[in-house]
């Protein structure tokens, strides 16, 4: 696994505790270090990581790091080309940039399945991960087994691409319902409504949702990403929106709602948090 942060570290614990051998790669030293005492295997870099594996989880947070991984100067390609290996990209790209790599990768013989999560750190490390799953062709029977440890059922949606579409889908709904829930609490709170007893009601109602149901949790991640010097723009409330805008602007897509939001909601959700702690 390459990429121990926030989302990485406890998808290594998962796949650890269903009896899985990982060995862990990540440019932050202490974290690979901290999953030592759980049993992941520390690499050096991720060109020794691909000497001993077969199979690649990909963890990282955008595009660049995601081409780094694999065909930077200690790319893990040259070395799981010798075995056929198998490269599962967990992280949020984009399905234009998932399916040139999909593409680079098989010229290595090596398959590549498009497989972003959702869900955060405690769902990654309790197995109850939403896996969003592109690939050309059946699933591998490899795969299965790795995502039937993060959460699964992992059914294909389409050829490579297509997991990162519903990814960037899923958060544009998310955040465009986080936005909405901040601005409706600010008007609750302003005539003297205490947040919970609003959240209690929303709970019962039409308004219920996982954004309602899980309040705080945006708060919680970003003060997780503070603590480990995640910049904004490397945040998804960030990275995502604005990889959701590029991809419907090239489709002529008309998202007003998203294009209000992205301007907005990272902001929002930062100050929010700082607020909170």
């Amino acid at each position: 696994m390459v990429g121990l942060g926030n989302l990485g570290a406890g998808m290594a614990r998962r796949l650890i505790s269903t009896g899985h051998d990982v060995s862990g790669y990540d440019v932050a030293p202490d974290a690979v270090a901290a999953l030592g005492s759980y049993g992941v295997r520390a690499a050096a870099s991720v060109a020794d990581l691909a000497a001993e594996v077969d199979l690649l989880c990909v963890v990282v947070s955008d595009a660049h790091q995601t081409e780094e991984v694999l065909f930077g100067a200690d790319g893990v390609v040259r070395g799981l080309a010798g075995r056929r290996g198998l490269v599962l990209l967990h992280s949020t790209i984009g399905p234009a940039a998932a399916q040139d790599l999909a593409h680079r990768c098989s010229e290595h013989g090596l398959t590549f399945v498009d497989a972003p999560v959702s869900g955060g750190a405690d769902a990654a490390e309790a197995g109850r991960l939403a896996i969003m799953v592109g690939c050309d062709g059946a699933i591998p029977g490899q795969a299965i087994q790795v995502f039937n440890a993060f959460g699964g059922p992992a059914d294909r949606l389409g050829p490579v691409g297509a997991g990162q579409a519903v990814k960037i889908a899923n958060q544009m709904f998310t955040f465009a319902a986080q936005a909405a829930l901040l601005e409706a609490l600010s008007l609750t709170s302003a005539l003297g409504v205490e947040n919970q007893r609003t959240l209690d009601v929303f709970q019962r109602g039409l308004a219920d949702s996982w954004v309602v149901r899980n309040w705080g949790f945006f708060d919680s991640l970003s003060g997780e990403y503070d603590q480990a010097g995640v910049p904004p723009e490397n945040r998804p409330w960030n990275k995502d929106l604005k990889i959701s805008l590029n991809v419907c602007r090239s489709m002529d897509l008309d998202i007003p709602v998203t294009r209000t939001v992205e301007s907005l909601i990272g902001r929002a959700i930062d100050r929010h948090g700082t607020e909170g702690r």
